[in-house]
């Protein structure tokens, strides 16, 4: 026990001093950050205001429209269609709209030179039915009360029912702030194992690499040497966890007496989204983690070379993609899909597609508890299954590639059964 919390120490330290470490630690951040500026520019252009000019028979319809505008500007030196269609076509406007009728005869019509005005011809038809509801509420004789009464939509509130207790009961619907969530948490996951498979299979290959392996054998055992770099690099992972939660702690506490951040509290239920979305997320972050981190401790005693590690854990790679793809573009449209749920329950894809199911509540607890149970099941197996063939695989040193090396280790194990 006590060699084993030396390699574990070791891994530790040696880790968390590197510059790696902040790197993965400020990564996170870094994604969303550029995530976030994207999405403010990609939001700051689509809300430049449009160019363009109006042109309508009669001049009070002109004005009121202009005073109506919304989301674009209004050319108001450009009044007959001659000039507005020069103007268009010097790319002085973006577009013009022409203006027929009155009162309840009113209609028009949007000129531009290009396919993309699907928000402006919007923004338009906005303007167009302000002008509208203005004529028929003065032919009428309606009041400015009556008008905004006329025009104030119909309220209306989500309640989610929960039929899974014995009197149904009814609660907000935080689905969205939990799908929000799920997105998160995928992201997290799909961070963390890339970043850690990478680690666990160099611990394990540069020491094999060095040929220090046969050294380090020969003082403790195969299984203590594994378990230590799986114990080390995990308690890695858990200081990295655990410095996030301190900032969001912080965070939290920095904010939440601000006037929108509490009135967004005072609508949500914090109860409910810890309990399912921290509660049952955090069981499949840590399972996941595990999973894929024995897998790659398990690759990385196959190769001979630090250098070949980035192209043994390609296929862990690929299955760490393939469900953060499956649960990003399928578990946030179609939580129902034979794809999403038959993937929730294996092992490699559940930590990626189930939190989906369960911000959509489209998976019982009965399911949910079977998922995981899955998942560290499978982990706990690929555990001693690699750790019993770890002394074989670090004795291994051949450059037939990863499949050739797992052969001869089988082979070196069998022989060392009997």
């Amino acid at each position: 026990m006590n060699k084993l919390w030396v390699v574990a120490g070791e891994s530790y330290r040696r880790n968390i001093k590197s510059i790696g470490f902040l790197v993965m630690i400020l990564m996170p951040f870094i994604l969303f950050g550029i995530g976030g500026l994207f999405g403010y520019l990609m939001m700051d252009k689509g809300n430049e205001s449009q160019k363009i000019a109006v042109i309508a028979e009669s001049n009070e319809v002109r004005q009121l429209f202009i005073e109506n505008a919304a989301g674009y500007k209004v050319t108001k030196s450009i009044q007959a269609e001659s000039a507005a269609k020069k103007a268009l076509k010097n790319e002085k406007i973006d577009g013009y709209v022409k203006i027929s009728g009155t009162g309840d005869t009113l209609k028009a019509n949007y000129y531009t030179t290009t396919s993309d005005s699907e928000t402006i011809l919007t923004q338009v038809t906005q303007s167009l039915s302000s002008v509208k509801m203005y004529q028929l509420s003065q032919e009428f004789n309606l009041t400015a009360q009556e008008v905004a009464s006329i025009n104030t939509p119909a309220e209306v509130a989500t309640q989610k029912i929960d039929f899974s207790q014995k009197n149904k009961k009814e609660s907000t619907d935080n689905s969205a702030l939990l799908s929000v969530g799920a997105y998160v948490f995928c992201l997290l996951i799909f961070i963390f194992i890339m970043n850690y498979c990478s680690i666990i299979g160099q611990e394990i290959a540069s020491e094999k690499g060095t040929r220090m392996m046969e050294i380090i054998l020969s003082s403790t055992k195969a299984t203590t040497h594994f378990y230590g770099k799986l114990i080390g690099v995990s308690l890695v992972c858990l200081t990295q966890i655990a410095i996030y939660v301190v900032f969001g702690i912080i965070g939290y506490f920095s904010v939440r007496n601000i006037a929108f951040v509490a009135d967004f509290l005072q609508k949500v239920s914090l109860r409910e989204i810890f309990g399912s979305l921290i509660g049952f997320n955090l069981l499949f972050f840590v399972g996941g983690i595990l999973l894929y981190s024995v897998l790659s401790a398990f690759l990385g005693s196959l190769v001979s070379k630090i250098e070949d590690v980035a192209k043994a854990i390609q296929p862990i790679i690929f299955l760490g993609m393939a469900g953060f793809y499956i649960g990003i573009f399928m578990g946030q449209t179609n939580v129902e899909h034979i794809l999403v749920k038959v993937t929730s329950y294996i092992p490699f894809f559940s930590p990626f597609v189930m939190p989906f199911r369960i911000a959509n509540d489209s998976v019982s607890m009965i399911g949910i508890v079977l998922s995981i149970l899955i998942l560290f099941v499978s982990t706990g197996l690929l555990t001693l299954i690699s750790a019993n063939l770890y002394r074989s695989n670090v004795l291994i040193y051949s450059d037939g590639g990863i499949w050739k090396s797992f052969k001869q280790s089988l082979a070196l194990s069998k022989s060392e059964s009997k």
